[in-house]
């Protein structure tokens, strides 16, 4: 039976119907995925506006050599989303910016084996016991000269 209009079949479709291998190859993308899904749900903006931004950034950045596919494909689709979150004033370009710094930083001093979290943006200060609350503030003196 040929169909008359067959069915469009995307790229995200695809990933989430293949199940010989992984539909995501790292949790964030899925998380990413899912966010832009819900995002649109719950009508902050319309699948159109997705589509036109969403094409706009593929035919503005395009794969790179040193890229994959669904590397590409990932990195296009959260500056899509970024783009339109900006467009819908949810948050600033420079929002997103820092936000993204703060991650960074806090990737890079999680203790390993611990989850990153925003809470290890800033390094540790060796002075500190562990267990001092962030923001609470503390008393500091020389040695040999007791405060």
């Amino acid at each position: 039976m040929k169909l008359d209009n067959p069915p469009v079949i995307t790229l995200a479709d695809a990933m989430l119907s293949d199940t010989s291998r992984p539909g995501f190859v790292e949790p964030w993308q899925a998380e990413l995925f899912a966010c832009t899904h819900e995002l649109c749900k719950r009508g902050l903006f319309s699948w159109s506006l997705w589509v036109e931004v969403f094409s706009a950034e593929i035919a503005a950045h395009p794969q790179a050599h040193e890229e994959t596919i669904e590397q590409a494909y990932f990195r296009q689709w959260l500056a899509a989303l970024e783009t339109v979150l900006a467009r819908k004033a949810v948050c600033r370009p420079e929002d997103i910016t820092a936000l993204a710094a703060r991650w960074r930083a806090a990737y890079l001093h999680t203790p390993h084996g611990q989850p990153v979290a925003l809470e290890h943006d800033a390094p540790p200060c060796a002075a500190l016991p562990h267990d001092t609350p962030r923001g609470v503030p503390v008393a500091v003196s020389m040695p040999g000269n007791p405060s």
